[in-house]
């Protein structure tokens, strides 16, 4: 018998999205690639295997969360320099982040992240447990727009490109050492704004997840400005 995929109740299964409706509607448009599957193009993508409570309550607080944060923030074309004060509650990002992730792993086919390590999650998904089951990390980064050509613009196209457009994906890492720290490693982005999720193995030390995470930073905040709340 099928059950809810958070809770493990038997249903009523409702149907759940990847990217909440208020996402795919912002942009205009509910247009997938799935690079899994030899990069075809479809409709919404979505997984019916969560009941209604979970769905419409306990996990549409989360969605309701990050809808504010994209009239605050993501709904906002960034241009350069960057100069943001992104202010947030980390624990319901990251939980609506894992969630995400969650639903396009049991609705990916192909090579991806294991189920377990998000099944483990689940707990803190919901708000019953405090940390995620694994040290993590969140970096957040900015895409700015950019200043047409003069070929683009001779063309008609706009003087100035914003990014529009919401993706998500696994991450690779070179080398061996940090390739073996990480167990878990997801990107999201949703407009100018993008999320990069990192789960380390329980077995690292903390002084190792550390040195870790400070290279990983100053990769990746090297190519952006954001002031942290």
């Amino acid at each position: 018998m099928r059950v809810c995929a958070y809770c493990k109740s038997p249903g009523p299964l409702t149907r759940e999205e990847i990217f909440p409706k208020f996402l795919s509607e912002k942009v205009g448009y509910t247009t997938f690639v799935d690079q899994t599957r030899d990069g075809a193009v479809f409709g919404p993508v979505t997984v019916r295997d969560v009941c209604s409570q979970c769905n419409g309550v306990r996990l549409s607080e989360l969605d309701n969360y990050v809808a504010s944060l994209y009239r605050d923030y993501f709904s906002k074309p960034v241009d350069a320099p960057v100069d943001i004060l992104f202010q947030y509650n980390y624990h319901l990002l990251t939980r609506w982040l894992l969630k995400a992730f969650y639903n396009s792993a049991r609705a990916r086919r192909g090579n991806g992240p294991s189920r377990d390590l998000f099944e483990k999650n689940v707990p803190y998904i919901l708000g019953e447990r405090d940390d995620p089951c694994i040290p993590t990390l969140v970096s957040v980064g900015v895409t700015t727009s950019s200043v047409a050509s003069e070929t683009e613009k001779a063309l008609g196209m706009p003087s100035v490109f914003h990014p529009f457009v919401h993706k998500f994906g696994d991450l690779g890492f070179c080398g061996s050492r940090v390739a073996d720290a990480v167990v878990l490693s997801q990107f999201l982005s949703i407009n100018s704004f993008s999320f990069i999720f990192v789960g380390f193995s329980d077995v690292i030390e903390a002084p190792d997840r550390a040195e870790i995470t400070k290279g990983l930073n100053e990769v990746w905040l090297s190519k952006v400005a954001v002031k942290r709340a």
